[in-house]
């Protein structure tokens, strides 16, 4: 069912400029192709993905007191940290 061809919906849609990529030129495409990710570019390689790392930490405290004559004390802290580490191998070809 997935292979079955339909029509495209994004046949000649917009310019070059405005919509890029490979299923713009097709009349007619898989059902499959358009139930993906960013349908319009067909294949996405992602790259320079291995060698990093990312991390993230918090830590929320609230604290809250209710005094009898109607006020009220509000004691908030909000630390966070990321860490991003990448690093790429250059290659000679």
């Amino acid at each position: 069912m997935l292979a079955r061809n339909v029509t495209n919906p994004f046949y000649r849609y917009g310019t070059e400029d405005t919509f890029p990529g490979q299923l713009r030129n097709r009349a007619t495409v898989s059902i499959a192709s358009l139930l993906r990710p960013y349908p319009h570019c067909l294949g996405l390689t992602g790259r320079n993905n291995e060698g990093g790392r990312t991390r993230y930490r918090s830590v929320q405290l609230r604290a809250r007191r209710q005094f009898a004559s109607g006020y009220m004390f509000l004691l908030s802290y909000n630390y966070n940290r990321e860490r991003l580490l990448e690093f790429w191998d250059e290659v000679d070809e």
